[in-house]
Formats: structure tokens, sequence, C-alpha cells
């Protein structure tokens, strides 16, 4: 544990354009689209299963050919930003600053706190609660993100809009999440952690 909060390897906002699909490919969890089709189970061991095994080969098969089509075709683009500004507490809001000097609040986060009741002795923590707060002289930092793959949907969805298979209809559905799910699972690998923070420091 760090007496002082370690500093990122950069500060400010960067771009990440046109994620290549390919890279998200490895982090799709399979299961919900078995669970769209009524089929109990979790990928991969679905398939082993005596009842819905074959069903769930048929229907990852299709929606494997149409995954491999968008990537090839490159129907859908994604996109990310992300950063780390200097940040203090103030009560249950964070401020953001433009640099370290600390000088210009540039964003002010107001954090709500937990409103559940709990027992005597727990605490009603808000996010907040996890940045030194300004009155305490400890230079500490956040970062963001957002991510989207979502950029081309519409153009996707227009084209297959006439088809009426099944898959299909549930890839129009599924296919927005899965990609947005998957690529915050990309930005949070042990690479990025080593490229956006200094190793040993915990990125979460």
């Amino acid at each position: 544990m760090h007496d002082r909060p370690t500093k990122p390897s950069f500060l400010g906002l960067r771009v990440l354009d046109d994620f290549p699909l390919t890279a998200l490919v490895p982090f799709i969890d399979w299961s919900p689209l078995f669970h769209a089709w009524q089929l109990k189970g979790t990928y991969p061991r679905i398939f082993e299963d005596s009842i819905f095994g074959p069903r769930a080969i048929e229907v990852f098969q299709d929606a494997w050919g149409l995954l491999e089509s968008i990537v090839a075709d490159r129907s859908l683009h994604a996109r990310a930003v992300y950063g780390f500004w200097p940040a203090n507490s103030v009560g249950d809001d964070i401020q953001l600053f433009a640099d370290d000097s600390r000088t210009t609040v540039i964003a002010t986060l107001h954090t709500l706190r937990q409103q559940t009741r709990k027992a005597d002795g727990e605490f009603n923590y808000a996010l907040a609660d996890f940045i030194a707060p300004v009155s305490s002289g400890i230079r500490d930092y956040i970062g963001a993100f957002a991510v989207t793959a979502g950029i081309g949907v519409d153009e996707l969805c227009a084209k297959f809009e006439s088809n009426t298979t099944t898959t299909i209809r549930l890839w129009r559905k599924r296919w927005p999440i899965v990609w947005r799910k998957h690529s915050q699972s990309v930005a949070q690998t042990d690479s990025r952690r080593v490229e956006l923070w200094p190793r040993g420091e915990p990125f979460s």
C-alpha cells in the first residue's frame, strides 16, 4: 500500500480511434446469446450438454458466421476516449483540475452517498470518499473513460431489415451491448494497466 497516490503516466485526454474489432472478439461473452434462445448453460460448457448442446452449436455457428461478416466488412467501428486528471474531494464532490498546479477547477463530480439503511458502525460510502480531500494537501488523481462500438449500427440494422432469421434479430439487439461491455474489458487488460498506470498501483 502506497502512503501517497501514484501519479499516472500522463495527464489529460487520449483517443483510441477506430479500435480494431478483431481485438475485441476474444472478449465476447457468448452466454447471453444462448439465453436469448432459452438454452440453459454457459459458454463453452453448454456445447457438452446432452439436451441443449446440439442446438447451442447450431446457434453459435450461425452467429459466428454473422460476426465474421461484420468484422470483415467493417460494418461497425469501435472508439474510446480515456484520461487522467489531478483531483481532490470536497465533501461528497470531486474536483478535477486542469493540471498539477491545481489552481483551475475544470469540472466538479457530484457523487451520491449510499442511501441504504445500514447497521450501527457501518458507513454509507460515496465515490468522493476514495479521493483525498483537498484539505489534506495530498495530490490525488482520477481516471475516466467512455467507449462505443455502435458506430455504424443503424446502417447495419437497415441492411438486415428485411432478413427475418432469428439470429439476425437477436444480433441486432445484443451486438451494441456486447461490444460496449467488452471494449471496457479490453481497456482494463494488464497491458493497458502497465501503459497507463505505474506498475504496482491498483487500477480500479
